[in-house]
C-alpha cells in the first residue's frame, strides 16, 4: 500500500506539470518527494532539481533544497557552488546564508563558516 502512496503521488505531480511544465515550486516538491522516496531514484530527483532551476534560475528555495540533497549524497563541492549561486542570485534568501553556513560548519572551517556573509 505503501508504494502505491508513491505511485499516486507521483502521478499528482505528472498531472500538475502537464498543465504547468515551468513551475519550479512544483519541480522542487516533486524533487523532494523523489528523494524521500525509498526506491527513488538520485538521478531523477537530480534531473527534477535541474529542471526547476531551468524553469525559474531565480528560485532560492531551489537552490537551497538541491545544495542540501547533493551535499547528503556526498558532493559537498557541488553543494557549496549551487549555495554560492543561488545567494548570488538572491542575496535576500536567508536559508541560503544558513545553509551555507551550516554546510561550512560541518564541512569547512570555522573561519569558512564566518566568512560566508562576507
Amino acid at each position: 500500500a505503501n508504494q502505491e502512496n508513491w505511485d499516486e503521488a507521483q502521478e499528482c505531480f505528472e498531472t500538475v506539470l502537464k498543465f504547468d511544465k515551468r513551475n519550479s515550486r512544483v519541480l522542487q516538491a516533486y524533487a523532494l518527494m523523489e528523494t524521500k522516496r525509498p526506491d527513488g531514484d538520485s538521478r531523477e530527483a537530480i534531473g527534477l532539481f535541474e529542471r526547476a532551476l531551468k524553469a525559474n534560475p531565480r528560485d532560492g528555495g531551489v537552490f537551497q533544497a538541491y545544495a542540501l540533497y547533493v551535499a547528503k549524497l556526498g558532493d559537498i563541492e557541488s553543494a557549496r557552488g549551487l549555495l554560492r549561486r543561488g545567494t548570488e542570485i538572491d542575496k535576500r534568501h536567508a536559508p541560503l546564508w544558513q545553509a551555507w553556513g551550516v554546510l561550512e560548519t560541518r564541512h569547512g572551517t570555522a573561519s569558512d563558516a564566518r566568512g560566508i556573509s562576507a
